[in-house]
């Protein structure tokens, strides 16, 4: 199951210069939260086995194409830098994560990386950990072998590959 959070979920904290946004008819829920300037940061806490940041690239000729990272929990960057085209592109994936461990929060850092870029985040989706299936609880692992009991020929059959 997949939980969508917009971008205006209370469980967002904004650190520097952010507007609020939107495209009514293009962006989820309307809305998107928006920064021109390098080292504005968001983060949201969140528990889940992945979550996938979307935003909102706008057009060519209205700024530089946003570029940003993305940390889990302190760990490692990850850069996205967007490419603009003559029109806006909506619902971009900007971010998303390795599986993660499903029983423990974890905290999603984004920083804009440069002045001017048009950074849009419109919403994230969050995999949740009731999502996972039960492996099998056995398996057959070798070959069956069938027991000669007419005067038919033995055949081995191979078990799963």
């Amino acid at each position: 199951m997949t939980t969508t959070l917009d971008d205006r979920d209370p469980g967002f904290t904004y650190k520097g210069v952010w507007t609020l946004q939107g495209n009514p008819t293009a962006e989820f829920d309307g809305t998107t939260t928006a920064t021109y300037v390098a080292g504005s940061t968001a983060s949201l806490t969140f528990a889940g086995l992945q979550i996938t940041v979307f935003g909102t690239i706008a057009p060519n000729g209205t700024g530089v194409a946003p570029s940003s990272s993305y940390s889990i929990d302190g760990g490692p960057q990850k850069i996205f830098t967007g490419v603009q085209q003559s029109g806006a592109q909506y619902t971009q994936t900007f971010f998303q994560s390795g599986i993660l461990s499903g029983s423990v929060k974890h905290t999603l850092s984004i920083t804009s990386l440069i002045d001017n870029g048009e950074f849009f985040l419109d919403f994230v989706n969050i995999l949740n950990a009731t999502a996972t299936t039960t492996p099998p609880t056995s398996q057959v692992t070798s070959p069956v072998s069938l027991k000669q009991t007419s005067t038919s020929p033995v055949t081995t059959l191979p078990g799963p590959m």
